[in-house]
């Protein structure tokens, strides 16, 4: 049983990558965060979260298209 014997067509997506522009000092993005006092986030704390969710989201949108483009084929 494959994909096509369910769906008949996908719906157009509404998700669009998302950007964040760092001026300066742009983290690297990770999998994996360390925040020592969740009631006091550290701004570098929060920058990383930023951009490791960041990237998160656009692995999931192209996961998205994937699934989206198998189905309408």
């Amino acid at each position: 049983m494959g994909l096509n014997t369910r769906f008949k067509q996908s719906p157009t997506a509404t998700a669009a990558e998302l950007v964040i522009t760092w001026l300066a000092n742009e983290p690297t993005p990770g999998s994996t965060a360390t925040i020592f006092d969740g009631d006091i986030p550290t701004v570098n704390e929060l920058g990383q979260a930023v951009a490791d969710l960041t990237r998160i989201v656009n692995q999931l949108i192209d996961d998205n298209a994937s699934l989206r483009n198998a189905i309408n084929d």
